[in-house]
């Protein structure tokens, strides 16, 4: 079953709520990443759960829908046009 996935913020990674911080330390750290803070990251919400996929930017449309579809999750049409906007 594939999920669809919205926007929930855009933000820097020093302003994520405590609520969503853990998606984003558990994402940093399965790509090696060291957080400062300082990084851009846009907050994906999984429509039907209770779960968060946060994507760091820079990054590539495909390279994003790639790795959601990886997890069974796509983009919603107004998220991938917001996105393509930032990019």
């Amino acid at each position: 079953m594939t999920h669809i996935a919205k926007i929930a913020a855009v933000t820097k990674v020093a302003d994520v709520g405590e609520e969503l911080m853990s998606f984003v330390e558990f994402k940093a750290e399965r790509e090696g990443r060291k957080l400062t803070g300082d990084e851009s990251v846009i907050i994906l919400q999984v429509d039907g759960t209770q779960s968060y996929h946060p994507i760091f930017l820079p990054a590539k449309i495909e390279d994003i829908e790639e790795e959601l579809n990886k997890v069974d999750v796509t983009l919603n049409a107004d998220s991938k046009k917001s996105i393509l906007e930032l990019l």
